[in-house]
C-alpha cells in the first residue's frame, strides 16, 4: 500500500534596511515572532497549515540560525527549503528538516539587509490525537504552548481494492494551492519475494514502481518547482486501519 502526497507550502516577504557589520561567529538567534495554528478540528492522518512569522533581530549575520521543533502530534511534509527574496531570487536562509526539527540558517544576505522579516507556512500531517488543543512547540530549545484545533481519531476505512486519488484545497499567503494523494493497492504493484521485515514494512517487496499523474491543463505549476514537496509511505491492512504509515 502506498500513498503519495504533493504539497506547496511556502511564501515569504521582508523589508530591506541599511547595511550592518557581520558578526564574528555564528550564533542562535530568536527570530520566530509568532506561531498561528488552525483552530479547526482535524482528524488523525489529515493535514493542517501552521503560519510562523520571523524577523532577524539586530546583530544577525550570515551563519546565524534558529530552530523549530514541531509538536509530537504532527509530522513534517516539507523536506527542506530556501527562504528567498522574491524580487532578486537571493537566498535569505536555508531551512533543513530532520523531523521533528527544522533548522534555518541565514546567509550573508542579512549582512546588508537589517530587519529582514517574513512568514513561513508549513503544511503538517496529524499523526497523533490531541483532544485538548494544547501543543508544545520548542523554539531554540525553549518550550512554548500554542492553541490549535484538536486532533480526533480518524474514521476507520476499509482497505481500498483499486487505485484511488483525492485532493484538497489550501491557501498560502492568499495564493490558492492544491495538494493530493494517490493510494495504490499492493495487488497493483510489482512485488518481489523478500520476507516481510515487520507488520508495516513493505519496502523490501517493491521491485519497481512508476506513477504517471497528469494534472488538469487549467492548472499551472509554481515558477519555483522546489516548492513542490512530496512524501511516500506504505503500510499493510492493520497499519491502514490504524493510520500508521512508514515513510
Amino acid at each position: 500500500m502506498m500513498g503519495l502526497t504533493l504539497i506547496i507550502s511556502l511564501l515569504l516577504g521582508w523589508q530591506i534596511l541599511p547595511i550592518r557589520a557581520e558578526a564574528d561567529t555564528a550564533k542562535q538567534v530568536n527570530a520566530i515572532t509568532s506561531i498561528t495554528m488552525s483552530q479547526e478540528t482535524m482528524s488523525q492522518s489529515s493535514s493542517t497549515t501552521v503560519q510562523m512569522t520571523w524577523e532577524a533581530p539586530p546583530g544577525t549575520a550570515g551563519g546565524d540560525y534558529f530552530t523549530v521543533e514541531i509538536p509530537p502530534e504532527f509530522k513534517f511534509i516539507n523536506e527542506g527549503f530556501a527562504l528567498k527574496d522574491p524580487q532578486s531570487n537571493s537566498t535569505v536562509a536555508n531551512c533543513v528538516i530532520t523531523s521533528p526539527l527544522m533548522t534555518c540558517t541565514f546567509t550573508d544576505y542579512v549582512n546588508q539587509h537589517l530587519g529582514t522579516k517574513g512568514t513561513i507556512e508549513l503544511l503538517l500531517n496529524a499523526v497523533k490525537t490531541n483532544e485538548s488543543g494544547q501543543y508544545e512547540w520548542v523554539i531554540n530549545g525553549e518550550t512554548t504552548l500554542h492553541e490549535g484545533g484538536p486532533v480526533v481519531p480518524g474514521r476507520p476505512n476499509p482497505m481500498p481494492d483499486r487505485i484511488g486519488k483525492w485532493g484538497w484545497l489550501g491557501n498560502t499567503n492568499n495564493t490558492q494551492v492544491i495538494g493530493w494523494s494517490v493510494i495504490i493497492p499492493s495487488k497493483d504493484l510489482q512485488l518481489g519475494n523478500a520476507p516481510l521485515a515487520s507488520p508495516h514494512d513493505w519496502s523490501a517487496h517493491l521491485t519497481s514502481l512508476v506513477i504517471t499523474d497528469t494534472y488538469d491543463a487549467r492548472l499551472g505549476l509554481y515558477p519555483d518547482a522546489t516548492r513542490f514537496l512530496h512524501s511516500v509511505g506504505y503500510t499493510d491492512a492493520a497499519g491502514f486501519a490504524a493510520a500508521q504509515w512508514t515513510s
